[in-house]
């Protein structure tokens, strides 16, 4: 508003239509830029949100690669008994955590020589389902959905007394864990090696259930992973030779040994 100086001494006079903004029309300018505001924060939150759930569900499928990865590579790399440094295969449906947790122990030929462990390639695994951890602490298996799928591992076998094994924990949030073991003609949940023909599986399939990485106890949602390895066996060249030697020795059909 513009003061009209041109009156009676002491009158001040407005020219009207020449105003400013109301207290109206402040109140809705106002208004609208805070509807503004809070649009823009809720994109930008729902955005960030939308961002943290897809980089902790990346981290998760990346930590589940990763540990059936060990485990696909540790029965691919499974040995039998027949050799100085070579055991047993035991797969138990049971494992320690009722019907829920199998677990089976196997040598397999995945160690790392190191000035640490200097070993040998053979070592003794052992996976089962156990309370969760992190590193070398357990946690209270009541804040945590599901168990931690640990891998022991005892690397010095040639030893008289076998030395404590050195537990990992592979991944968590696990439900459940079965082993399946084919023969060639059926899976079966139990085996072992001692007493079964043959006495190394054809193939191993190993079914996990997992919590997803959002999953609360009021909300558990389980998703299903499985790995099929197939155990390639081979015949050792020494046996392939000794067979053809023992077979050259024999006679031919219709002749003597003397003759």
């Amino acid at each position: 508003m513009q003061a009209d100086m041109r009156t009676e001494p002491g009158r001040i006079q407005f020219r009207p239509g020449r105003a400013g903004f109301t207290l109206i029309e402040v109140i809705f300018a106002t208004l609208a830029f805070t509807v503004i505001v809070l649009v823009m924060k809720m994109t930008f939150s729902g955005a960030l949100t939308m961002r943290n759930r897809l980089e902790s569900r990346m981290e998760w499928e990346n930590r589940v690669t990763v540990g059936l990865t060990i485990l696909k590579k540790d029965l691919e790399g499974m040995i039998v008994s027949g050799g100085a440094l070579a055991g047993e295969i035991l797969a138990d449906p049971s494992g320690g955590m009722g019907q829920n947790g199998g677990q089976m122990e196997f040598f397999t030929t995945t160690g790392i020589i190191s000035d640490l462990a200097p070993w040998g390639d053979i070592q003794r695994v052992r996976y089962s389902l156990g309370q969760p951890r992190i590193g070398n602490f357990v946690i209270n298996s009541s804040t945590n959905l599901g168990f931690g799928l640990l891998r022991d591992v005892q690397r010095n076998i040639a030893a008289q007394i076998q030395d404590v094994p050195e537990t990992t924990q592979v991944l968590d949030r696990v439900e459940a864990m079965t082993f399946q073991l084919f023969d060639g003609v059926t899976w079966l949940n139990s085996w072992d090696s001692t007493t079964s023909d043959p006495a190394m599986p054809l193939a191993v399939r190993v079914t996990l259930q997992l919590h997803m990485n959002h999953s609360t106890f009021e909300d558990q949602r389980l998703t299903m992973r499985e790995i099929l390895v197939p155990i390639h066996v081979t015949k050792p060249a020494a046996a392939e030779t000794d067979e053809s030697a023992e077979s050259d020795d024999q006679p031919p059909a219709g002749q003597s040994a003397g003759l």
